[in-house]
C-alpha cells in the first residue's frame, strides 16, 4: 500500500458550478495519493437599517448543504 502525502489537494467550492474542479482535483489527489480537502468560505453580510436581514443560521445551513454535496461529488469521483 502506498504511504498518503502529507499535503492534500485543496480545491473551494461555492455556489457557481464546481464539478470540472472537482473532476481535476480528485483525479490528482488520487494520482499522487494525496487527501483531498474542500473550502468553502462563509461571508458574512453587514446587518444594519438599509440592509436586508440575513439570519446567519440560513446562511450557515446554505454553506453547509453546499458543501455536503461537493464532498458526496468528490467522494463518487475518488476511487475506493
Amino acid at each position: 500500500m502506498s504511504e498518503q502525502n502529507s499535503q492534500p489537494v485543496l480545491v473551494a467550492v461555492g455556489h457557481d458550478p464546481v464539478d470540472a474542479a472537482l473532476e481535476y482535483a480528485s483525479t490528482v489527489a488520487a494520482r499522487e495519493h494525496r487527501g483531498l480537502h474542500l473550502l468553502h468560505v462563509l461571508h458574512h453580510v453587514a446587518q444594519g437599517p438599509e440592509m436586508v436581514l440575513v439570519d446567519i443560521v440560513d446562511l450557515e445551513h446554505a454553506a453547509r448543504t453546499l458543501l455536503a454535496a461537493a464532498e458526496e461529488r468528490a467522494r463518487d469521483l475518488l476511487p475506493d
